[in-house]
């Protein structure tokens, strides 16, 4: 039976990484990209017998373009993956009769969505889990681009997965997220101007990327709109007091990116 390989970045990621691997434990290839951790997170790693490099960190496209075009994979396909991910039961089971479906015109990129977990509770209603992401691509076929929340460069069209990937966000505290949304939003204001958006691929993700852009440069208090359309639309009080803090904390996050372009 074919397989499919795994690529995880890490840095200081020995709460996250061993539910990581695990969550994967069915592929037989599992390569960790660590960016010279200072915690306990190699020494796990080595202890589970996966593959583990290590890459001075300069950015995120930087990183995953190192993984995927310097390392050499056992399988056509790769999943990429970050530490505080995890592939679900049916996801893996899609992945594996995709790898081994004999038809020719398989894509070279997959698309899937992702549900959030805060405090144990896998959060069903609101705006993130309708967000498509590339994670399974063929290596030699891709190019990342950008500092911060990188784009996927590739030719020719993607599919979709129908499984989610459950995304541990807050595993490290809600203080630890805050901090790293501060400087995402600090990093993101530059990496924007960075982008050429005429390479990016003419998709659902690209045009949702284009309509984020767009909003936020140019719609005053749009993270207020945000939070209301999650509320009343999205119906996020479905997921009771943890949903709601969900969203207000992801409101906030938008708001840092506002208050970071205005001082641009």
């Amino acid at each position: 039976m074919n397989n499919f390989s795994v690529l995880i970045l890490t840095y200081n990621e020995e709460i996250n990484i061993a539910d990581c691997i695990k969550s994967v434990s069915r592929s037989n290839d599992i390569v960790i990209l660590d960016s010279f951790s200072t915690d306990c997170t190699e020494e796990i790693v080595r202890s589970l017998k996966v593959r583990f490099y290590r890459k001075e960190f300069i950015n995120y496209s930087d990183q995953r373009n190192h993984g995927l075009h310097n390392i050499k994979f056992k399988n056509e396909y790769v999943l990429i993956l970050d530490a505080d991910e995890r592939v679900s039961e049916d996801l893996l089971k899609e992945i594996c009769t995709l790898c081994n479906d004999d038809e020719p015109n398989k894509r070279n990129v997959y698309l899937v969505r992702r549900k959030v977990v805060i405090d144990d509770k896998i959060l069903k209603w609101n705006f993130s889990t309708s967000f498509w992401i590339e994670r399974l691509v063929k290596p030699n076929k891709v190019k990342f681009q950008g500092i911060v929340h990188e784009k996927l460069i590739y030719e020719g069209g993607n599919g979709f997965l129908n499984n989610y990937i459950l995304h541990h966000q807050f595993s490290k505290g809600v203080d630890h997220w805050m901090m790293r949304r501060k400087k995402y939003a600090q990093m993101e204001t530059r990496a924007d101007e960075m982008i050429r958006w005429e390479d990016i691929n003419d998709n659902v993700i690209s045009k949702r990327l284009k309509l984020k852009n767009f909003i936020v440069s140019n719609v005053p208090f749009f993270y207020f709109i945000y939070f209301f359309y999650n509320f009343f639309v999205k119906l996020t009080f479905l997921d009771g007091y943890k949903g709601v803090k969900y969203i207000t904390l992801e409101t906030y996050s938008l708001y840092l990116i506002s208050k970071y372009k205005k001082k641009c």
